[in-house]
């Protein structure tokens, strides 16, 4: 039995608690929706409260009907405002979602400042 075979909060540590743990831990969760796994993780993230209160989906606009669109983020309030859509291929040959997600993260860290500063 390997080390992954030791328990973490009641779990065996498998890579998917370790995204988890980290994710429970960040400030800011993005979710590109571009493959099985990242659709699988969407789910999961979204199922803990903690982390889906701060997850950001960027789901291509192709599937703005499809299930995660209209299934899961839907039954999730805290994913208000937080779903954003895209054209693939061309936002993402534009790095629009690059520009989109670096100024959110700028914009989070400076709202931690100022809170950390009593200002406002």
């Amino acid at each position: 039995m390997g080390e992954k075979d030791e328990a973490v909060h009641g779990y065996r540590k498998t890579d998917n608690v370790y995204e988890m743990i980290a994710a429970e831990a960040s400030e800011l969760v993005v979710i590109l929706e571009a493959s099985p796994g990242s659709i699988a993780e969407t789910h999961e993230f979204l199922q803990n409260e903690t982390v889906a209160s701060k997850t950001h989906l960027y789901l291509d606009q192709a599937n703005k009907n499809g299930y995660i669109a209209n299934g899961l983020v839907l039954m999730h309030e805290n994913t208000e405002n937080k779903v954003h859509y895209f054209k693939s291929p061309e936002d993402l040959d534009k790095c629009l979602l690059k520009t989109c997600v670096v100024k959110l993260a700028e914009n989070i860290r400076t709202a931690k400042w100022i809170r950390s500063k009593n200002i406002g």
